[in-house]
């Protein structure tokens, strides 16, 4: 097994221009607006859409698009490609970095539904241009109605809570990757590619640009289905085993209870009562054990991932026109 990635084996000859990476779900009625807005900014050379089982016609529109400009002989640099099933964001960004590699100085990771406004893309790439290696965009404002389960402020600090490394830029967020970082990032593949593992670990200098973040424009927000609660849980810690997953949902179930067995002595000024104190901190030692118990499963899990890797995507189809 590799121990550590040689950067001269990841970085290759830095072409000059920039290429977005967008993964789409569901965006049908934007997906022409954001094409559009993206190819207008200088310096991007083309624009890789991945769809990632979208069910509303936005691939048949990326198709029309393209169709559509071809039959006018004009040149529309855009990929697209369409993944057999629904593997995720961060798998569907990892295939569109893995189609980026070597062909581009830079990737500009974002999403296909304008909460990520392309005109960002600009100041970035200056960025880039005055020797940062990351250029993540950092939202000025987080607001928990746009649709992104990122925005929770609550979600948000669990996740600082739960991370071993410094949150910084993760590899699926709107941020701009330039080609040495992007090849070790693909070199890696980490055994759980659902991971948002932050970037900040690998020590490439980085920039950040405040934006505006917009709202959430695509028909349907696939994360809140109630029939995928397994979306739900990944956005906070992406288990690789069932086992890990139920042992850290009894934990938070054990915490629960164990706040409101508190509050409701306190309301109740009964806080001296020995048996119910004392239930409620076999709870919370409970909570801990099973929480504990959670974190060395996805441990073992991901070892057994790494031992027998499976694709973090699997390509149906891929539409090129230049």
């Amino acid at each position: 097994p590799r121990v550590g990635v040689d950067p001269s084996r990841t970085a290759m000859a830095k072409p000059a221009g920039v290429w977005v990476v967008a993964s789409v779900s569901n965006a049908q009625a934007v997906i022409t607006h954001v094409i559009e807005r993206v190819l207008a900014v200088p310096d991007v050379e083309r624009l890789v859409l991945i769809d990632d089982g979208s069910v509303d016609g936005s691939v048949e529109q990326v198709r029309a698009f393209q169709d559509h400009h071809r039959q006018r002989g004009e040149a529309v640099p855009v990929t697209l490609l369409v993944l057999t099933r629904p593997f995720g964001r961060r798998a569907a960004v990892l295939a569109g970095l893995d189609h980026a590699r070597g062909r581009c100085g830079a990737a500009v990771v974002m999403t296909a539904d304008l909460r990520h406004p392309p005109e960002v893309i600009e100041r970035m790439i200056q960025c880039w241009r005055d020797g940062a290696d990351l250029v993540p965009a950092v939202p000025e404002a987080r607001r928990p109605d746009d649709g992104d389960p990122e925005a929770s402020v609550g979600l948000s600090l669990l996740r600082r809570l739960l991370t071993v490394l410094p949150v910084g830029p993760m590899a699926d967020d709107f941020c701009l990757i330039a080609a040495p970082v992007l090849g070790l990032l693909v070199d890696l593949r980490q055994a759980c590619p659902s991971s948002g593992r932050s970037l900040a670990w690998t020590g490439y200098r980085r920039i950040a640009v405040p934006y505006q973040r917009g709202r959430r424009r695509s028909d349907r927000v696939s994360w809140r289905r109630p029939w995928r609660p397994g979306s739900s849980l990944a956005g906070l810690m992406p288990f690789s085993g069932s086992a890990a997953s139920f042992s850290l949902w009894r934990g938070v179930a054990h915490l629960a209870a164990m706040v409101v067995v508190l509050a409701g002595l306190a309301l109740l000024g009964g806080l001296g009562q020995g048996q119910a104190l004392l239930g409620a901190l076999l709870l919370g030692l409970g909570a801990l054990q099973l929480i504990g118990l959670a974190l060395v499963g996805d441990a073992v899990g991901r070892l057994l991932a790494g031992a027998a890797p499976r694709p973090a995507y699997i390509v149906r189809s891929c539409v090129e026109t230049e």
